[in-house]
């Protein structure tokens, strides 16, 4: 039988039919598994709530709660995180997915560095036919990230972080873009610390950006990033010349991210 250790996942569900299985999966094969995944319903249109519902069934791990309204991600996962009874908060999107020894290997490094308030890992982008875990080195480390690192490059996708659930900053729930990265940066400027596992101990099925979804928008992406930005600078957690210079980075990677696109749509044409 499988260990179990103090962590709830909270996976927030809109209109995830397709894809929420593959994502509970995931989190039921874990070497390690958690103690409660929660699963919110953000008033989907379709049959994800008859869907979670019957894997809640199934599963007395799994529990299901609903938004009154839609509200977006961040209400669903501030409604989850407030429901979790366990030391740590795991955050999985419906359309991701993690490697089996995800929480084995973050657990134990949220335990063996209890300074750590949450931390994260890389995420490999994957096609729907490539379902095999890839096979971890044992040679890749831990970087402690600092707050002006994260200030040029959001380096914690969601679906990678696990964090204390006591931390006393929860989702921005007027924000429906950046509204993690918003969350990372001000737990860092108000003097917690976080860590990356240099592992892809979890997967997406789409490119993080330029493809269909919510952050196939570049340019909302890019004013929802601006506005965590001068939020940053309102707050005081950056100065003035720290905001030019981050505004200037910042446009720097939607150039990138606009030519990146470009070049993966028509390679794509091309194959087609």
């Amino acid at each position: 039988m499988k260990n179990t250790v103090s962590i709830t996942v909270v996976i927030p569900c809109y209109n995830c039919v397709d894809t929420i299985g593959r994502a509970v999966t995931s989190v039921l094969e874990q070497t390690v598994l958690p103690e409660q995944i929660i699963l919110i319903d953000d008033r989907s249109t379709d049959q994800t709530y008859d869907v979670i519902t019957a894997i809640s069934l199934a599963h007395s791990s799994v529990k299901v709660l609903q938004n009154p309204v839609n509200g977006g991600a961040s209400v669903a996962r501030n409604y989850g995180w407030s429901e979790v009874a366990t030391k740590y908060v795991a955050f999985l999107d419906a359309d991701d997915c993690w490697h089996p020894k995800k929480i084995e290997v973050q657990f134990n490094l949220m335990e063996q560095i209890p300074n750590v308030a949450f931390s994260g890992h890389l995420v490999s982008v994957m096609t729907q036919v490539q379902r095999t875990a890839s096979e971890l080195s044992e040679k890749k480390g831990i970087e402690l990230i600092g707050a002006r690192k994260l200030l040029l490059r959001n380096c914690f996708a969601t679906s990678s972080v696990m964090l204390k659930k006591d931390l006393p900053v929860r989702f921005d729930a007027e924000k429906r873009r950046s509204e993690d990265y918003l969350l990372w940066l001000t737990l860092l400027f108000s003097g917690f610390e976080a860590a990356l596992i240099h592992q892809p101990l979890g997967s997406r099925f789409a490119a993080p950006f330029g493809e269909a979804g919510l952050s196939g928008n570049l340019l909302s992406m890019q004013a929802a990033e601006l506005e965590t930005l001068k939020r940053l600078r309102k707050q005081k957690y950056i100065s003035a010349i720290e905001l030019s210079l981050a505004v200037t980075f910042s446009c720097l990677k939607l150039l990138r991210r606009i030519a990146v696109s470009g070049i993966r749509n028509r390679f794509r044409k091309f194959y087609a």
